[in-house]
């Protein structure tokens, strides 16, 4: 069994890296319950550390953004329901798989193939997925945006509280704070 956390990183073409898998537990951000039973979400399996054959599913999906809360839809899965939005399904094409264990990466070439039974061309499908993209890059620059503010707000909540304490702030400092915050 390896000693240190194994890592899994599917990378395109160009060797961007989609989607990364690992051993070692993610922190997970707090957020409200979600609108569902839990036995309805779907928690993702982590990569296992076993000596030997391991097998591993990856749903083609790119990486998630963050954001505030997982919205669950109504097609539920038992026990395997995502939390949404999920990361831009990848094209047909070439990836590569990268496996890093004790130090050590393995690569090896991955083909996604068209499912045969749909008939869109590979053009419609790259369109698709770099709209996506642009929309899920989006919705991570406004999660980062939303800390910031939050980041923002708790330093003037703080900065007021040290103000009020010191006996000769003026009063016009920690109303135009009071304003600014508001």
């Amino acid at each position: 069994e390896p000693g240190q956390d194994v890592t899994l990183e599917i990378r395109d073409s160009s060797g961007k890296i989609v989607r990364q898998f690992s051993t070692k537990a993610g922190e997970e951000e707090k957020e409200a319950p979600p609108n569902v039973p839990d036995y309805w979400i779907g928690h993702p399996e982590p990569l296992t550390k076993h000596a030997g054959l391991n097998r591993f599913v990856w749903d083609l999906h790119a990486t998630a953004p963050p954001v505030l809360r997982h919205e669950y839809p109504i097609s539920a899965l038992y026990g395997n329901t995502p939390g949404l939005p999920l990361g831009a399904l990848v094209t047909p094409g070439t990836y590569r798989v990268r496996v890093t264990v004790n130090g050590k990466s393995y690569e090896q070439p991955l083909t996604v193939a068209m499912d045969p039974r749909v008939d869109v061309s590979n053009g419609a499908l790259e369109e698709e997925y770099q709209l996506d993209t642009k929309v899920i890059d989006l919705v991570a620059m406004s999660y980062d945006f939303y800390k910031k503010a939050l980041s923002l707000r708790q330093k003037l909540a703080a900065d007021q509280k040290e103000l009020e304490k010191n006996a000769t702030a003026g009063e016009a400092a920690i109303a135009a704070l009071k304003e600014f915050r508001s």
